[in-house]
């Protein structure tokens, strides 16, 4: 049927919202891929990126049951910090470094949800940049 949102489609207007209203003003967010998004920040915080995945999740659980839908949708989160202005990390390998994080924090959610534990647990350890890898 034409002009049907999918759920799929649906999850991800969802999650791009619930970014845009996460992120600070001066963050710029960008749909890397089919359900990646990448957050550029001059925020060096480490402590400012899981409170913005937490954040995002927050927001997303409320519009899945504002708009009662049948499935819920869960954010992974990586980050990579460049910090250092004489020896920045190349973008690309900042993405590649938030990337792989981001997939370490979707298979630590998979486990944690089969051992029925906190899915929102972020990892601490992860090495984090100035780009936010996002993946519902």
């Amino acid at each position: 049927m034409p002009g049907t949102v999918t759920a799929g489609n649906n999850a991800i207007c969802i999650l791009a919202d619930s970014i845009k209203t996460a992120i600070s003003d001066d963050d710029l967010v960008i749909r890397y891929g089919g359900d990646e998004f990448l957050i550029l920040s001059l925020t060096t915080d480490k402590d400012y990126w899981p409170a913005i995945g937490k954040k995002v999740n927050n927001i997303m659980q409320k519009q899945v049951m504002r708009q009662k839908l049948p499935y819920n949708i869960g954010v992974s989160l990586g980050f990579v910090i460049s910090d250092n202005a004489d020896d920045p990390i190349p973008i690309t390998q900042g993405i590649n470094l938030a990337d792989a994080a981001m997939y370490s924090d979707k298979q630590s959610r998979k486990k944690n949800r089969k051992q029925g534990m906190n899915p929102l647990s972020f990892r601490q350890d992860t090495p984090v940049s100035q780009s936010l890898s996002l993946s519902t």
